[in-house]
């Protein structure tokens, strides 16, 4: 039976969905050696990782979807609700990759949530997939989750995991700011440059689109990646993410990486709040916030100076230089290897081809 994928990435959404779809579809293409056909609004950088790519809005999508032959179709997008999928069902087996349970998805065949908030959400599908172990990520993470969890630093205290990490000083830190595949507040831009400015010896990767005019003025420490699709060669040379709360927050913790937390939505704040309860990352705030001082000190039309978007994002800098990081790379790795499992995306595909009943 074939496999289609219905998603969107674009500046609106951003492009954790299509990644989350494109580690499955890989490890679902090693394993049957089927192409794939994609579907969706999906931005012109993303089209060489599809052999095959309808490339048209989201309505126009559905449509071409529902005039394929019948087979397995995978959807991850925001504009996915119960009745879409309700149509689309009529054709084909739909396989759905959720966030935040805002629908049941009773005639979906699968679910897949792999957040830590997802088995508190009452799907109605045939199947759920739900949890950590079923994370989609690169493969190529793994070598960096092993070296960082398990290198010859480690030892064996009373049969429990501990590390003896030489101390990381924020300092002089390698930093990659990845407020996901938008950044939807700007924020990342400005970070960057008062992280670069008030922590001279440390190194500072900034990743995503910003304007001319900001890039600029990035200091010497800064190096600005408009686009990458090789996290792992990112992930290996940064011992502190700043990211937006979605898929790379994940990405880091299932690294071992220590990962702060500057949420771009109220959900991913929520989520990211649970994902802090079982030690894998440090939620500072809403990214929106950052660039936002108090009504008082703004001016007369609600926007904040220069001065108090400084001062604002000087408190974020002052509050890192006093976080104890080193009790929270502690607690991060002893966490993801209790909360993640190895080589996820491979057991994710192997098990939803055994429950579809495909051959392979």
């Amino acid at each position: 039976m074939s496999l289609a994928v219905l998603c969107n990435a674009n500046a609106d959404v951003g492009y954790g969905h299509f990644f989350r779809c494109l580690y499955l579809v890989n490890e679902w293409q090693r394993i049957t050696n089927q192409s794939v056909r994609w579907y969706g609004d999906i931005d012109d950088a993303l089209h060489e990782h599809c052999s095959v790519i309808i490339n048209v809005p989201w309505q126009d999508a559905i449509s071409h979807v529902n005039a394929i032959s019948p087979g397995t179709l995978l959807c991850d997008s925001y504009m996915l609700d119960d009745n879409v999928v309700d149509t689309l069902a009529q054709h084909h087996k739909v396989v759905v990759i959720d966030d935040f349970g805002d629908h049941l998805f009773p005639a979906a065949e699968v679910v897949i949530n792999f957040t830590v908030a997802g088995a508190q959400y009452p799907y109605k599908s045939q199947r759920r997939l739900i949890g950590p172990d079923y994370f989609l990520c690169d493969p190529s993470l793994d070598a960096i989750r092993n070296r960082n969890l398990f290198e010859k630093e480690r030892i064996e205290v009373h049969q429990n995991a501990m590390w003896q990490n030489k101390r990381l000083d924020v300092e002089s830190a390698r930093f990659l700011i990845a407020m996901g595949g938008f950044d939807r507040h700007q924020v990342g831009g400005h970070l960057a440059i008062q992280l670069g400015n008030s922590l001279p010896q440390s190194k500072v990767i900034l990743l995503g689109k910003y304007n001319d005019e900001l890039v600029s003025s990035l200091p010497k420490n800064v190096e600005h990646i408009p686009y990458t699709d090789s996290m792992n060669e990112l992930f290996k040379c940064v011992n502190i993410v700043i990211s937006g709360g979605g898929l790379v927050k994940y990405e880091s913790a299932y690294c071992g990486i220590l990962n702060v937390v500057l949420a771009q939505t109220d959900k991913q704040m929520q989520e990211t709040q649970q994902f802090k309860t079982l030690g894998l990352c440090e939620p500072y705030g809403m990214a929106r916030n950052l660039l936002s001082a108090s009504n008082e000190s703004g001016s007369e039309d609600g926007n904040t100076s220069n001065a108090d978007k400084d001062e604002e994002i000087n408190h974020f800098v002052s509050w890192l230089r006093n976080v104890d990081v080193d009790d929270l790379l502690f607690e991060l790795k002893r966490s993801s290897l209790n909360v993640f499992s190895a080589k996820s995306s491979h057991s994710t595909a192997t098990c939803l081809l055994n429950i579809l009943g495909e051959e392979f």
